[in-house]
């Protein structure tokens, strides 16, 4: 045979080989063309619908979220503490929103790629109260997606947020009061009552005022931040020392005339915070590098004088 001829044969037969190759293998692969698309199956779940969220294989430990009157609980190594509802349901958001999501591949064999498989892979079970099982992969590499399968069978789609991924740490809540809008321009009074003692700042006109002298708005403003950002950790009581008289006790009025209440319990040196309605039974400890936030001192706000 010449050698023109050969390479005839070898060049067809290599093309015989792609043809049987590429369908086979590659194409239940396409990458965003355009038409490849599927709504969201999450579309219109609420939290209100979810009863439990379980979170399998986070580096091998697994964790519960479980709703009850409306509050979240984390459920971890066979103990319950209070979770952060605000990040539960702006997760459960996430998952809701209605959109096309761009369909990767369609080949179970090829899910390892996405780390939807193996010890990088997540899976979180929403109880409504049927199961809808959502597996979570990597990060696409322009960290605006992740990779997600919705069923076994379902393909691997690129959807639109890149913090689906939860850790227990993620959902502990560190404050019980970091729900409370203490936006300074929506209240009209406050009183710190410790020491037995009321303190009271009032706004007069656009002016905040604490013994007639005015106070500097944004070291107010960066104190009413911090009373719902400052970290705690969240512990059941178990005696009654931290059930005493409240030690400061913080009244907000807004100006719809609605109040917001911040309790602080605890000893001349051990401070915590409680919300009793809300949270009955569990306290959280704070530093004692946090006892300025929670036992304030307003003349360290006052405004500096023009003529200083």
């Amino acid at each position: 045979m010449k050698k023109s001829n050969l390479f005839l044969v070898l060049f067809l037969a290599f093309l015989a080989f792609l043809a049987w190759y590429l369908p086979k293998h590659f194409n239940s692969f396409v990458f965003h063309q355009e038409g490849n698309l599927i709504e969201n199956p999450l579309v219109g779940i609420k939290a209100s619908q979810i009863t439990k969220i379980v979170i399998k294989k986070v580096k091998d430990q697994s964790f519960a979220l479980e709703q009850n009157n409306g509050q979240w609980w984390l459920e971890l190594e066979g103990k319950k503490q209070p979770a952060n509802s605000k990040l539960v349901q702006n997760m459960i958001q996430a998952y809701a929103q209605p959109q096309k999501l761009t369909i990767v591949s369609t080949n179970k064999d090829y899910r390892s790629r996405f780390d939807l498989t193996g010890q990088n892979s997540q899976e979180i079970i929403f109880f409504t109260p049927k199961e809808i099982k959502v597996a979570l992969g990597k990060i696409s590499q322009d960290y605006q997606s992740t990779y997600v399968a919705f069923s076994q069978d379902g393909p691997v789609v690129l959807f639109p947020a890149d913090r689906l991924r939860l850790l227990p740490s993620d959902c502990r809540l560190y404050n019980p009061y970091y729900d409370l809008d203490l936006n300074l321009d929506q209240l009209t009074k406050i009183e710190i009552n410790q020491n037995n003692k009321t303190l009271l700042i009032e706004k007069n006109k656009d002016e905040w005022l604490y013994n007639n002298q005015k106070l500097d708005k944004a070291k107010l403003d960066t104190w009413l931040t911090n009373l719902t950002n400052q970290k705690g950790q969240a512990g059941q009581i178990k005696d009654n020392s931290w059930l005493d008289k409240p030690v400061v006790v913080m009244r907000f009025v807004k100006t719809d005339k609605q109040e917001a209440k911040i309790e602080v319990v605890g000893t001349n040196k051990q401070l915590g915070l409680q919300r009793t309605k809300v949270w009955s039974g569990y306290v959280w400890p704070l530093h004692e590098s946090q006892t300025k936030v929670y036992k304030p001192d307003p003349n360290e706000w006052l405004a500096e004088s023009k003529n200083d």
